[in-house]
Formats: structure tokens, sequence, C-alpha cells
């Protein structure tokens, strides 16, 4: 199916192979399984199979899910949409690959796993919060075994076995409600921040079995539970004005 600019909706879990949405801001609105599709201007090629998007296209995934996605400069996956209030996602993303320029944001319930982020691409992971009378708790995104040559972001959601190679970097902080004035802090199991990589901690972050052979930033509240700092890392403990090594 090809459409030549605008929008696609495949709903009630339904399957979609094969499509291509040309021209810029196309969108394609996805609530079952996506494979092979292409989102771009006409000039991108379809890699592993999964889906290409760029030069501004948005992949809006809710309730299904996808594999091998591919962003290109100016693509975004939304792995979850937070422009639903009251409406909890459950959409998971399988082994996206995150280039320059690329972003994948997980939110609202959506669960990404095996996503590598390029260098000069941003994975942010992120809460969401309903109105205060639908009585809903905050929904967070969650990231599971993400590696990262480029950025990963996490706003009061949780990333699990992360690893962050040369050059890439992680960073922490909470979110907040401007409605409640609640906030929800950050949580990151099992993260490595290996030689060359850099982790910023800050807002209320809550940090688990950490192994740092990089260099680390603990900033404002941040919360450690069983660091390992290794030979070639370090960490500076700003809160309390000194560095740590092993």
């Amino acid at each position: 199916m090809n459409n030549e600019g605008g929008t696609q909706t495949i709903d009630s879990l339904g399957l979609i192979y094969n499509s291509a949405l040309k021209s810029q801001d196309a969108d394609l609105f996805v609530s079952g399984t996506a494979s092979t599709i292409t989102i771009n201007t006409g000039t991108m090629d379809i890699l592993n199979g999964g889906v290409v998007t760029g030069y501004g296209s948005v992949l809006n995934h809710r309730f299904g899910a996808d594999y091998d996605t591919h962003l290109s400069a100016g693509g975004v996956l939304n792995t979850g949409s937070q422009n639903e209030p009251g409406q909890i996602n459950t959409a998971q993303s399988f082994n996206a690959v995150i280039e320059s320029g690329g972003t994948q944001n997980i939110q609202n319930g959506g669960i990404s796993q095996g996503s590598t982020v390029q260098q000069g691409g941003t994975l942010v992971v992120q809460a969401n919060y309903h109105p205060e009378d639908q009585n809903i708790a905050p929904t967070a995104g969650v990231a599971n075994n993400s590696i990262v040559y480029g950025e990963i972001d996490n706003h009061g959601s949780t990333d699990n076995d992360t690893v962050v190679k040369v050059g890439g970097r992680y960073s922490s902080g909470y979110a907040r409600s401007s409605d409640t004035n609640t906030e929800n802090i950050s949580t990151s199991n099992n993260l490595l921040v290996e030689q060359g990589g850099y982790a910023q901690l800050s807002g209320y972050s809550a940090i688990n079995n950490m192994t740092v052979a990089g260099m680390v930033d603990s900033r404002d509240q941040s919360s450690l539970d069983d660091t390992v700092i290794t030979s070639t890392g370090a960490m500076t403990d700003d809160h309390r004005g000194r560095q740590l090594r092993q």
C-alpha cells in the first residue's frame, strides 16, 4: 500500500506489511504488527525488513509490536503515545536501530527491547501523567537491553540492562506533573557505563547495580545502590564534593 502523503491508520490489532508512506510528515498509526514498512520521502531503502523512517516522518505505535525498526535522520518512533490522556498503551518495539538524527520515545506503558542507539541518535524513556479526575496512576515507559553509542534520557521511567558504549551518554532525572504537583523518579537497573561512556545522574534518580568503567556524574538527589567502579572508571559525587574511584 502506498500513500503519497498524509496519514494511514491500522487499528483493531490488524497486520500491515510492505507499506510505504512517502512525503514529509507522513504518519502511520499502528495497533497491530508492523513489518517491512518504509516511511520517508521516497529515497530510503528498507533495512533488514523493518521500518525506515526519516525526514520528519513519525511512526506512532500504541498497542501491538514492531520489529527491526530503523530510524534515520528526522525519523521518530513513538512506542506508546502520550497524546491520549486516560488511555494506557501496550506497544512493544523490538531491536530498533536509531541512526544519527533519529529519535525513539518510549512512554505511557510502551516497552522497548534491544534498541541500538547509534552516534547522534536519541532514545527517550519517560513517564506520562493522566488527568487527576480519571484517577489513573502515572504510566511510564520501560527500556530494556539498550545499546547506546548516542544518547539515552530517562525522565521518571525505568531502564534495565542499559550499556553505554564509547561516546555514548546516559542521563536521568524526574518527571513532574504540573496538574497534580507529583513527581516520578527515574530508575535504572544494571546500568553499565563502559570505558569512554558517560552518565549524568540527577533529579531524584535511583540507580541499582551500576558498573562504572567510564565517567559518571552523580548530582542532586540521586540514590546509588551496589555500585562497582572499575580501574578505568571514575565517578564525581557532586552533592558531596568528591570524586570516587575504585
